[in-house]
């Protein structure tokens, strides 16, 4: 079931809400509720992934009382929630890379990997870490099964902590104040990802598509895929974060901000404050710190954000793109962090002036996008042809109107911008131009609602971003202009459902 769906929007959440509500004074009759509507929504999807699900729970909670202050048992622990999340998702890459030199090895089938498994587990991964370095163990096993299983995160996250959420159990609830909220944050995130990650999507994969089928696209071609891509994996996933948000608020519970403007960043350590908040985090607290942190010398603290976003990419995905990805992030991290230190020993002062920060704001998303090349390409193929049109080695296509107008080279291509037509470039522009000013320029979820939810600082000391004082400052109330536009909103979301198949979430992938 997915949140774009008819049978969640218009059945699934409100039964849920109207039996919440029934049973409105009885605390624990709705978290019992809210536990068994999580497991019917998983259900949908897969009843054997249900059950995995519950096992691994299950077996959580059995160490999680007997963990703490036991070093013996936290490793073992963890080693078999990686050997199941393994086995899922990395035994056939591991096979299909030992048979390049062990041929005789004997072919392994990919396994269908359980959906939200990454992040059910490290979920409770850190759930046992945290309780063995001091914080009691849920005794409360409905709590702990909620605390996993609860439907807004389970299958893509944010990942939450059980400090941060088991204590708000007690006064989960509806009301007419966070059902406003929540509404709205719930649109918002459906409306980027209906109306602008799915009206990107077609262009972003007919390119890569493309590329896949041995047709290279051109100079232009390339690029606006690129982009277009860049900014659908933003809003497809930064809508399923916000939706998550909101649905959590309508039963008065909060969740982590996941994401904070990432685009706005003028440097990749920014980027990495502002782009998906909570994996940052677990990677921070879980494994980079555990390695050493910055606490032996640069040249370690080099060598733990290499490993920590090598781990990260891998995260990601079973695939040696994927790897490839962290490692290019782990090397940007790197440069930043020695130019940091460079104009910090040296003194220099240019750093907080405007044109300095709008070249460092270019520079920054010009690397993302480039990294975003290869995180979407299935294999390195893909990536280098994408890669090498990108760069102009194919040759830089123009339009014939000015072949009078620029002299003549051997390496510029007459055909024309979009000479392979692989897609209609003016269906496009328009939502790229106004998603880019989206990114850019509108208040985040959390600017535009500042006054009503509050949010945990995961990185509080994020750099100031140049596109800040150029923010359009409007904020969320309730009143009959919001009403109106929320209602255009939603009119808008239904006729796209009633006009497009669903696609869904590209991190139900991961």
């Amino acid at each position: 079931m997915l949140f774009n769906s008819f049978e969640f929007i218009f059945i699934f959440l409100p039964i849920l809400c109207l039996f919440s509500y029934l049973f409105r004074k009885n605390n624990k009759a709705i978290l019992s509720l809210l536990l068994f509507g999580s497991l019917v929504f998983y259900a949908y999807h897969s009843v054997s992934d249900l059950l995995l699900m519950v096992t691994s729970i299950l077996i959580n909670f059995f160490i999680g009382q007997h963990v703490r202050n036991r070093k013996n048992i936290l490793p073992l622990a963890i080693v078999l929630n990686l050997a199941i999340i393994s086995y899922f998702k990395y035994s056939f890459f591991i096979m299909e890379n030992v048979r390049v030199f062990i041929p005789e090895v004997l072919s392994f089938e990919k396994l269908a990997l359980p959906l939200g498994i990454s992040f059910f587990t490290f979920q409770q991964i850190a759930y046992l870490v945290d309780t063995y370095q001091g914080n009691n163990p849920e005794r409360n096993f409905l709590n702990y099964a909620l605390l996993v299983s609860f439907f807004p995160h389970s299958i893509a996250g944010p990942l939450v902590q059980y400090k941060e959420i088991a204590p708000q159990f007690k006064k989960v609830g509806l009301s007419v104040e966070n059902i406003a909220i929540g509404g709205t944050i719930f649109i918002v995130g459906l409306f980027k990802k209906i109306i602008i990650a799915d009206g990107l999507a077609p262009c972003a994969n007919s390119v890569f598509d493309a590329a896949s089928n041995g047709l290279i696209p051109s100079f232009l071609e390339s690029w606006f895929g690129a982009i277009c891509y860049t900014l659908q994996l933003y809003f497809d996933f930064s809508g399923y974060s916000d939706m998550a948000v909101g649905l959590a608020k309508i039963f008065n519970i909060s969740f982590p901000l996941n994401f904070d403007s990432p685009y706005k960043s003028t440097s990749i350590i920014d980027f990495w404050r502002r782009w998906h908040i909570t994996l940052s985090s677990f990677l921070k607290n879980y494994l980079y710190t555990p390695l050493g942190g910055n606490r032996a010398g640069n040249f370690m603290k080099h060598r733990n954000l290499l490993i920590t976003m090598l781990i990260g990419g891998l995260w990601h995905g079973a695939n040696w793109t994927f790897v490839f990805w962290g490692g290019l992030h782990g090397f940007y991290l790197i440069i930043n962090h020695l130019w940091r230190g460079f104009c910090k020993k040296r003194k220099i002062g240019f750093v907080e002036k405007k044109t300095y920060l709008t070249l460092c704001w270019f520079l920054t998303i010009l690397a993302v996008i480039f990294s975003w090349v290869v995180f979407r390409s299935k294999n390195f193929a893909i990536a280098t042809i994408m890669y090498k049109s990108m760069f102009g080695l194919y040759g830089l296509s123009v339009s014939p109107q000015l072949n009078g107008l620029i002299p003549q080279f051997s390496f510029i291509n007459y055909k024309g911008f979009f000479a392979n037509q692989i897609f209609y470039f003016w269906d496009y522009l328009p939502l790229m131009i106004s998603s880019i000013f989206i990114c850019l320029f509108f208040p985040n979820i959390k600017d535009f609602l500042r006054n009503h939810v509050f949010f945990h600082e995961y990185h509080p000391n994020s750099t100031v971003n140049i596109q800040e004082t150029g923010l359009i400052p409007f904020t969320w109330k309730p009143s009959m202009m919001y009403a109106i536009l929320l209602s255009i909103m939603s009119i808008w979301i239904v006729l796209a459902l009633l006009s497009q198949r669903k696609i869904e979430f590209l991190y139900f992938n991961f």
